[in-house]
């Protein structure tokens, strides 16, 4: 890297980068008089760190003599501490999906305290954090609807044509508590920008996000009675779910697809969905999801399928 990109790089993520030099000083146990002699005073590196004020270039290099590194150490350093720290959210994040509470702790107090290095970070963190008061009832279902709004912006980000991980995780719980209590603009929303082959959702873990939207959508719609939306948005999350393979989400939009199609008087299509669904079961080997969906079945449609 060039000393000018380097350069460029640094002021483009200023702030993460001091929180990490910040770091850096305390895991070397260094005070703060010490660290800024001969180089600014300890008021003026608060500045820094408040984001008042903005140091350059040249005064990293002199704080990293301090610290025995080189810039591309540094950076190396830098690097590696937003990959573990996302990590840890991301441990946070599935084991609040997958209700694991001692682990949902742990993670949690290890991490509710941390300056966060990365806007992309702090508010990945924001909405775990959201998702946990409202879990433990630290937050009221109106209260943690109106934080995840604001977090994404909603509605105003629905004219976007991009979205995050964040964006879409966000949008997804607001529509699970709207459904819950009759309201449609939110769902609404989420089906209109599935459908449209111009919106692009920017994250890595896209292919792991969108059957989970699809999923949603469709169940947000079973919740509001609306059945035919909820087995148009059903289908195409199939069609998406097999073009990726993610067998998760599928078993889980067959049970949906037969349940709707049962509701639509379509008895012959709703069986062959069943099937699909506990097929899929079996192929993957989760004997008890055969045992739920067979129970599902007999109770809303009085069959099971062997």
């Amino acid at each position: 890297m060039s000393a000018l990109k380097k350069v460029d790089e640094f002021m483009e993520s200023y702030q993460s980068y001091i929180y990490h030099l910040n770091r850096l000083r305390q895991d070397n146990t260094i005070i703060v008089d010490d660290f800024c002699e001969g180089i600014c005073t300890s008021r003026q590196y608060r500045r820094y760190l408040a984001g008042t004020s903005v140091f350059s270039w040249d005064k990293l290099i002199l704080f990293l003599r301090k610290l025995n590194l080189s810039p591309d150490e540094f950076m190396h350093s830098y690097y590696k501490f937003e990959n573990i720290e996302y990590l840890r959210i991301k441990s946070l994040y599935n084991s609040l999906f997958t209700n694991e509470v001692e682990k949902i702790h742990e993670f949690y107090n290890l991490i509710k305290n941390q300056k966060f290095g990365s806007a992309e970070t702090e508010n990945f963190f924001a909405l775990c954090d959201i998702m946990y008061k409202r879990k433990f009832g630290e937050l009221s279902v109106y209260d943690a609807v109106d934080q995840f709004s604001k977090l994404i912006n909603y509605p105003e980000c629905m004219e976007k044509s991009t979205f995050s991980f964040i964006e879409i995780a966000s949008l997804n719980r607001i529509v699970y508590h709207d459904s819950k209590h009759k309201k449609t603009e939110s769902v609404n929303h989420l089906a209109r920008i599935l459908k449209d082959d111009k919106v692009i959702f920017v994250s890595n873990t896209t292919k792991e996000v969108l059957p989970n939207m699809y999923l949603n959508t469709a169940l947000a719609y079973g919740n509001l009675g609306m059945i035919n939306e909820c087995l148009m948005v059903t289908i195409e999350g199939i069609k998406y779910s097999l073009s990726i393979d993610n067998h998760k989400a599928l078993i889980n939009l067959y049970y949906f697809e037969s349940l709707c199609l049962y509701k639509t008087g379509k008895r012959e299509q709703a069986y062959q969905s069943a099937v699909k669904c506990i097929s899929l079961c079996s192929a993957l080997g989760d004997t008890e999801g055969i045992k739920r969906y067979n129970n599902f079945f007999m109770k809303e449609q009085g069959f099971t399928i062997s």
